[in-house]
């Protein structure tokens, strides 16, 4: 069942980034509404604020071009601090970054952060509880970062989800790139279609291994199954046929439907 949940876990990733590579290599669309979509994407994913920073190559000033939060309020507060502090490579946590390629994750604000938070007066409806900043490395050097931010009363990021905001701005970074610094359309319809292909085929692998723990599963002689939290059948192996059961058929019915309310209530207590 662990398998088969990471295996679950794994295919929603990589549809998620295929999503992601879909919009991010739009050629007929304006670009900082394609920005403005991808944080929209990736906040909902996470759950959190996302806000895609780039530099300016010219004045080697940071810009903040797209944030999102499902919270409007909360995206307006972020939008105004953003308006009122501008850096330059190098400078601040995110220059930092941008400067040294590295990433930066906090997993919780310390007693010198909490205080500089004060002192610049942030609002306690946008102050971070949690974040990870992430650069965005092209061919030669970083031209921006990918900063997902939970904020105060939301659980930290965790392992997972920093392995996960690592990946994307890597898958990312390409994209964006590429916008940036190549515009011609045939670059972009084949970078999409190479990140398509490539994403296409994970698919693939994933769906085969899915199979070949399904044949396991079914090949052992024990009553085996999954139940979702709303108590409907994602999988019964083929032992279930000798209670009468068809296992492909009882896939994703309500465990009541196929036992019925008495023994549900058995195994509920």
């Amino acid at each position: 069942l662990e398998t088969e949940h990471r295996l679950a876990r794994e295919k929603k990733w990589a549809e998620f980034k295929l999503k992601v590579s879909r919009l991010l290599a739009k050629s007929d669309s304006d670009f900082d509404k394609i920005l403005a979509e991808f944080a929209q994407l990736v906040a909902t994913q996470f759950d959190a604020v996302c806000d895609v920073q780039l530099v300016d190559k010219e004045t080697q000033i940071i810009i903040p071009v797209a944030v999102y939060h499902k919270d409007v309020l909360v995206r307006d507060k972020i939008n105004e601090l953003f308006r009122k502090s501008r850096f330059n490579v190098g400078e601040g946590m995110i220059g930092h970054v941008i400067a040294t390629g590295k990433e930066l994750f906090v997993s919780g604000l310390n007693d010198e952060m909490l205080e500089k938070t004060k002192a610049a007066q942030v609002d306690i409806e946008i102050l971070p509880s949690s974040f990870f900043y992430c650069p965005l490395a092209g061919s030669d050097s970083v031209f921006g970062t990918l900063n997902i931010t939970r904020i105060h009363g939301q659980r930290p990021l965790d392992e997972n989800e920093i392995g996960q905001i690592r990946d994307l701005a890597e898958h990312a970074s390409r994209f964006i790139e590429n916008r940036i610094l190549q515009s011609p359309q045939e670059r972009e319809i084949l970078l999409r279609s190479k990140a398509e292909e490539r994403l296409e085929k994970t698919l693939n692998v994933l769906s085969r291994i899915e199979a070949e723990t399904r044949t396991i599963l079914n090949a052992i002689p024990i009553y085996i199954a999954r139940v979702s939290t709303d108590l409907r059948y994602l999988f019964l192996n083929e032992a279930y046929r000798q209670r009468g059961l068809d296992p492909r058929s009882a896939e994703g019915k309500k465990v009541e439907e196929i036992i019925g309310i008495n023994e549900l209530n058995k195994l509920m207590v």
